[in-house]
């Protein structure tokens, strides 16, 4: 897709596990093409499921990965 088009290309509605594997896969993108990510639902799962907050609203260790991809990816 990013070979064929010229239109930038972003991801949403993706899982928590694959937080950091999407970020990187997006922003690798040929011609810089790769724009960001979106997690959709981040309460989505529950506890032990896919979101980034517990049913309680504390967050899970997974929500620190947005601040590493922050600093990797800023533009």
């Amino acid at each position: 897709m990013a070979r064929r088009y010229k239109q930038d290309i972003m991801l949403v509605e993706y899982i928590a596990p694959h937080i950091r594997e999407i970020n990187d896969i997006v922003h690798g993108l040929p011609g810089g093409k790769g724009r960001g990510t979106f997690f959709w639902e981040p309460a989505k799962g529950g506890p032990g499921g896919p979101g980034v907050f517990e049913r309680s609203g504390a967050t899970k260790p997974e929500i620190e990965s947005y601040t590493e991809l922050v600093t990797q990816h800023q533009k």
